[in-house]
């Protein structure tokens, strides 16, 4: 059903674009011709608009599928295809190395459910550091999360509905640096002589104008679009990279806004995603919006008709430019919280799968671990040994066992649940 909707509006969208272009050569230097311009392009606009809704609505359910899909096959212990996080290995780390934590089936891989390039950073940050902090918050958040299976799955579809060329990091870095091409005086008359051509072409209809005059008019704004064209040009084809990126993090950023979080440590990072009062997610629409337009310079119709008579490339050129001045510096805060949230559902999505679970409490002064029917991770429960275990501080545990004897798995079922601990799993 939505193929063939996707299909229909393809073909409204081409016979309009058609039927504009023929009537533009029928009609040339007669009135109805500058009747039929505006309608038809903002017919053409609604279609393109239309059409991009649908496939993006496409394309989250077919991504939903996926993840639940996936879900599935990790609780048959089939999790190699995920992706492993070997480049967050390092290699003086004390323990990472031992504990296999990252690789081909390695805890990471089986714990990682990012869809965000920055929020696996930010797990394996988690999974690296080596003391338990703020673990009353943490938990709180985690367990919180794990009551929201529907809600971190629309995250993460969400999330991958675009594979950004550009990374956060080069991003930020450059609406930090950006410096302004577009003069001030565009912000006025742009609009003006926008409103100025709707007049002159409503008096030629009327017969109060000679055609030449219009014509004239239509020239002007060619030269005044052109003498900035070069500039705006540049400043275009790099920040047409940007949209992706920007595209990704506004619709996640839209969700968490409409999501009212009990923890401490959740709502802290929802605080960081508000604006002197204003909601992040409207100031990076009207950001998206912004870009969305200024990339359709290059539409056709646009050059044929917006640029002479609306000063198109200028006026959003102006726009982007104005968002980058005022909050520019603000961004990489914004993406830092997302990355965030992404690292701390999969923590939740692990403790939804894994309810018999128990999370950890702080031992008393003497107790530097304690641990009842502690087993490997990532062996199937129905073959798992479990065993507890128990060390006071100041000592330690020597075993001795033959090749082959389990000394490994032994390591990682003590190993393993310490990093857990320390990340409240």
């Amino acid at each position: 059903m939505t193929k063939k909707r996707l299909g229909l509006l393809a073909s409204m969208r081409l016979l309009v674009f058609l039927v504009l272009v023929t009537a533009v050569y029928l009609l040339w230097g007669s009135a109805w011709l500058w009747g039929m311009v505006p309608f038809g392009i903002a017919l053409f606009l609604w279609l393109v608009t239309r059409y991009t809704n649908l496939k993006s609505e496409k394309g989250y359910l077919e991504r939903l599928i996926k993840i639940n899909e996936t879900e599935l096959s990790v609780l048959d212990r089939k999790f190699h295809h995920l992706p492993d996080g070997k480049e967050f290995l390092k290699q003086d780390h004390p323990y990472a190395q031992d504990l296999d934590l990252f690789g081909r089936g390695s805890f990471y891989q089986y714990l990682n459910r990012t869809a965000l390039d920055q929020g696996s950073g930010v797990l394996s940050e988690l999974l690296l550091d080596d003391g338990p902090k703020s673990i009353q918050q943490k938990q709180e958040a985690i367990k919180e999360l794990a009551k929201l299976p529907e809600w971190r799955q629309r995250f993460w579809a969400l999330a991958g509905g675009t594979r950004p060329e550009v990374s956060h990091q080069v991003v930020s870095k450059w609406l930090k640096e950006h410096r302004s091409i577009v003069p001030t005086w565009a912000k006025y008359v742009a609009p003006g002589f926008a409103l100025g051509s709707i007049a002159w072409i409503i008096a030629f209809a009327m017969g109060v104008i000679p055609e030449a005059l219009v014509l004239f008019w239509y020239v002007l704004g060619i030269f005044i679009v052109g003498r900035y064209a070069k500039p705006i040009m540049a400043f275009s084809s790099k920040i047409s990279q940007v949209q992706d990126t920007i595209d990704q993090y506004q619709k996640l950023i839209s969700e968490l806004e409409d999501t009212e979080f009990q923890s401490e440590l959740l709502r802290n990072l929802k605080q960081r995603l508000t604006v002197d009062g204003e909601k992040t997610s409207h100031v990076l629409k009207t950001f998206r919006q912004s870009l969305a337009m200024l990339d359709q310079q290059h539409n056709l119709l646009v050059l044929m008709f917006g640029q002479g008579l609306f000063l198109y490339s200028l006026y959003f050129a102006y726009r982007v430019e104005s968002w980058v001045v005022r909050y520019g510096d603000q961004v990489e805060g914004w993406f830092e919280a997302i990355a965030y949230f992404d690292a701390y559902n999969c923590l939740g999505n692990y403790a939804f799968n894994h309810l018999d679970h128990s999370f950890p409490e702080l031992c008393d002064d003497k107790k530097a671990l304690s641990a009842k029917e502690v087993g490997h991770p990532l062996i199937d429960p129905a073959k798992n040994v479990l065993n507890d275990f128990s060390i006071d501080k100041g000592h330690f545990f020597f075993f001795f066992l033959a090749n082959m004897a389990g000394k490994s798995t032994f390591l990682l079922s003590v190993g393993l649940p310490i990093v857990m601990s320390n990340i409240v799993l």
